[in-house]
């Protein structure tokens, strides 16, 4: 029966379909045997599921067939795999998501917690509520995935530093700052001066800047084209117009320019 197993997975255009459905056609004792899971896994690494159990808690057997192109099948390893913290921290700092198969005790690890949402910081909002609350792990997410600020604490969406990380990677991060933030004038210049895309930004920040001349003059010299430079005012000029007497004057004087240079800046 072994050698029936080990020709059928290298029976050329059949061994998919044969390493697919391998558990139906072998014994336990093949399914137990390395020689004859490995020539599966080679074809078909999801195989993993129907190697015994004593194969599926071998650590150097997985290393050796499956840590390199394999290692999404640690969702079906067994509880020595999944709770080894060196071989997890392996995982996650290519496949963030795979924390959600490590142990309970190891998804509440701080240092692997950090490898994995450095590697992938949307699974931010699957994991344990206490981290939302710490900075270096928002940090880690955000510099992956701008948008993970929206599972952060109040508290850290208030934060300069952690908004500043999430909007430079991800513009519409803004979106999930604090409404503090989005409203702070010094702040928002900033990330105008740092951040690439202008109108995504423009379209998050609090509405009571355009009624700032300053921010106005500083957000059309960084809109790039004239098009859409005009959707975006043509939304937000009526927010707190008569805050600024010659608002109107300094918009009106900025577009005319902004249309006759075209694509260029101010």
């Amino acid at each position: 029966e072994h050698g029936e197993s080990l020709k059928g997975v290298t029976n050329g255009r059949q061994s998919m379909e044969f390493c697919q459905e391998w558990a139906q056609h072998a014994s336990e004792a093949v399914r137990a045997d390395r020689e004859a899971a490995a020539a599966v896994l080679a074809v078909f690494p999801g195989g993993f599921r129907d190697c015994s159990e004593a194969l599926r808690n071998d650590l150097d057997f997985f290393c050796e067939n499956l840590l390199q192109e394999g290692s999404w099948v640690i969702k079906s390893a067994g509880p020595k795999l999944t709770g080894n913290k060196e071989l997890m921290l392996q995982i996650v700092r290519d496949h963030g998501e795979l924390l959600l198969y490590a142990s309970e005790e190891l998804q509440k690890d701080e240092e692997l917690v950090l490898a994995a949402v450095s590697s992938n910081g949307r699974i931010l909002g699957e994991l344990d509520k206490d981290f939302l609350r710490k900075k270096e792990i928002i940090l880690g997410a955000v510099k992956d995935s701008g948008c993970a600020l929206a599972q952060a604490s109040p508290e850290l969406q208030c934060d300069s530093e952690v908004v500043l990380v999430a909007v430079r990677n991800e513009a519409r991060a803004l979106e999930f700052a604090s409404e503090a933030l989005k409203a702070d004038f010094d702040f928002v210049a900033e990330l105008l001066r740092t951040c690439g895309d202008t109108f995504a930004l423009l379209h998050y920040v609090s509405p009571t800047l355009f009624a700032d001349k300053d921010f106005i003059l500083l957000a059309v010299r960084r809109c790039r084209y004239y098009e859409p430079a005009k959707n975006v005012f043509s939304q937000k000029v009526d927010v707190g117009i008569q805050a600024a007497l010659d608002f109107q004057v300094v918009y009106d004087a900025a577009m005319s320019f902004l249309a006759v240079k075209g694509p260029d800046r101010l």
